[in-house]
């Protein structure tokens, strides 16, 4: 007996990989109806068209489909393999709006005017209808992938209708792929493709990888990409030998990019130093290093042909070794080769392996090419609003918004007070920079509540000298010293001084102060101590943290120093908000609160460096 299964397999292994493979992509982008529009279906189309061509598959694209054409693809798509015979492989590709109804599935046409549950019922084509039409053609293998788990379009009213796709009851020899989970929306995406679909065009190719392992690998992808706010979900009947896309012979690809993270974090939780660190925070900082751009994204272009992508990934790499030789830091790589990978997903690895330094590396260019220097950029106001703005979209209550508000703050002096570091680091390097080094902007991969960030525009390749620069392995190597001095420098607690220009004028405030109240004791500052009632401190609304500040009573006379680590918003116009300590040395108490004034003095002992608290 077993020798007829083995006889069995050996049969079935090469008649499932020279099966006729047939797929149909149906993409509804452009609808009748008014901001029923989406963004990706058909570049999604087309880039998946390319990945199932380049593995065998005769592909029909049927895009923006009414209901006539929907139906007529579905039957076309079951005719093309009952004639291919019981062997033939389909794959089945709808990206568009999707809604579930009562259990029932409903992909809707782009000539769909629907306003009730009932508009829905008559008007869309039911999932069920492919399904049976795929049973009717008798062939052993079908693949059905839906990224149909937008956001529901229809009114608030079609009380009936729910968000995402149901699950469907598995079918013998169907394997059918959701880009999100069960009653659960998914991100049409904010490039040029949704993450699903760059996901699944990139492991549609990879050979030695079973259907099943490519779509786990998909899934892996898009939760990193989208910070596991999106979540594939997978419904398999197939049965027999593995099928594989790109081929059942080579090699597998890594270990899955969540598997592989616990892996790191297992191995650094088990070596005998994992409780020592450069801050001495019972732990390994973890610092994410991401080469700008990758892949089909070059990025800028030098005269000579050499491109921004490579110059960037060649620093990284060069990077990582030298923190990884000095020791005390877990250094993870958003990308060690030319991959293509949107912002979204370079922020996901860092949210996901916990990070206490995200960098971004970067050339500029410019039409003019005298323009010469780095520059280094923090998260800019619009960036920090539209990281409120989404909290508030989804209702985050008031106190909520209000401990977010303070995370965005601390995350925001962690990441200037890195840049100051590498600033100085760079200067004393030799490495010419633009003239306001330090800059702001509103890039989505600055855009953490938690991780200090920043992103180094490392010269500009339109530059020949710059360029030579961050091409030759001397002189690349000077940068990449000062970058990594500047790294250790974060996390040794020591404060950078701020550069000269960028400290405030030593003016004197006069106004009344205000003091913690009582609840705020014991709550972390901006710093990350925490803010006690015994120590000589103070919050401010704009002041440098951490800082210290001359306070003076004019109507007694008493000053004193008072060290500043906590940002706060003012309230009743109050200049500085003291705690019980600082008041108690001034002499002041909450029934009598002068009239003040406050100094700026400079920058204080930094507190150990540590990652914004949740």
């Amino acid at each position: 007996m077993r020798l007829l299964f083995l006889l069995l397999l050996a049969w079935l292994v090469p008649a499932i990989a020279n099966a006729q493979r047939i797929a149909t992509i149906v993409a509804n982008q452009d609808y009748d109806e008014p901001g029923w529009t989406l963004s990706n279906p058909i570049s999604d189309a087309h880039l998946l068209k390319e990945a199932l061509e380049s593995v065998g598959f005769e592909v029909e694209l049927v895009p923006d489909a009414d209901e006539k054409a929907m139906k007529s693809a579905f039957l076309r798509h079951a005719s093309r393999l009952k004639a291919a015979g019981p062997s033939s492989v389909g794959f089945f590709l709808y990206t568009g709006h999707g809604v579930q109804s009562q259990g029932v599935n409903y992909l809707i046409p782009t000539d769909l005017h629907a306003h009730t549950e009932q508009d829905v019922w008559a008007g869309a084509p039911r999932l069920d209808l492919l399904m049976q039409a795929l049973q009717d053609a008798g062939n052993d293998t079908n693949f059905i992938v839906l990224d149909a788990c937008r956001n529901s379009p229809l009114p608030s009213e079609s009380r009936g209708i729910a968000i995402g796709l149901a699950p469907s009851e598995k079918v013998r020899g169907t394997f059918i792929a959701y880009s999100t989970a069960p009653n659960a929306s998914a991100s049409d995406g904010a490039g040029e493709h949704s993450p699903y679909a760059e996901a699944l065009a990139e492991y549609l190719k990879r050979p030695g990888l079973s259907a099943e392992a490519a779509f786990r690998y998909v899934a892996s992808a898009v939760e990193a990409a989208t910070a596991m706010r999106q979540q594939p979900w997978t419904e398999s009947g197939l049965r027999g030998a593995d099928f594989c896309f790109g081929g059942c012979e080579g090699s597998a690809p890594d270990v899955p990019l969540d598997e592989q993270i616990r892996r790191e974090l297992a191995a650094v939780a088990a070596a005998p130093d994992a409780g020592t660190s450069p801050g001495s925070r019972g732990r390994i900082p973890v610092v994410v290093i991401d080469a700008g751009h990758g892949g089909k994204d070059t990025g800028a272009v030098a005269a000579d042909g050499r491109k921004e992508k490579d110059i960037n990934l060649t620093a990284a790499l060069q990077l990582k070794d030298q923190l990884e030789r000095s020791g005390g830091i877990r250094v993870v790589l958003t990308r060690s080769d030319d991959i293509f990978a949107d912002q979204a997903a370079r922020v996901g690895i860092a949210e996901q392996n916990n990070a206490d330094l995200f960098i971004t590396l970067h050339s500029d260019s410019a039409p003019n090419p005298d323009v010469t220097g780095f520059a280094i950029f923090t998260n800019s106001e619009r960036g920090k609003a539209r990281i409120m703005e989404a909290a508030e979209a989804v209702g985050r209550s008031a106190p909520e918004l209000a401990a977010l508000r303070r995370r965005i703050d601390a995350t925001a002096e962690r990441s200037d007070f890195f840049a100051r570091l590498l600033r100085l680091q760079l200067d004393a390097s030799g490495f010419p920079s633009l003239t306001r080094p330090i800059r702001q902007g509103g890039f989505l991969a600055l855009n953490s509540d938690t991780i200090p960030s920043v992103m180094i525009e490392m010269g500009f390749i339109s530059n020949p000298e710059d360029l030579y620069n961050l091409t030759n392995d001397q002189s690349r190597q000077v940068f990449i010293d000062a970058l990594a001095q500047a790294i250790y420098g974060v996390f040794s607690g020591a404060a950078p001084p701020v550069p000269e220009e960028d400290l405030p004028a030593k003016t004197i405030e006069r106004g009344k102060p205000a003091l913690y109240d009582i609840a705020t004791y014991g709550a972390p500052a901006l710093t990350g101590e925490t803010i006690d009632s015994r120590t000589v401190s103070a919050g401010h609304g704009s002041l440098p943290v951490p800082s210290m500040v001359r306070v003076s009573v004019p109507v007694s006379g008493k000053s004193i120093m008072v060290r500043v680590n906590d940002r706060v918003v003012r309230k009743d116009d109050a200049i500085i908000t003291l705690s019980l300590e600082a008041a108690r040395e001034l002499g002041l108490s909450a029934q009598d609160l002068p009239e003040i004034t406050v100094e700026y003095v400079g920058p204080a002992p930094a507190a150990p460096w540590s990652r914004a608290a949740d």
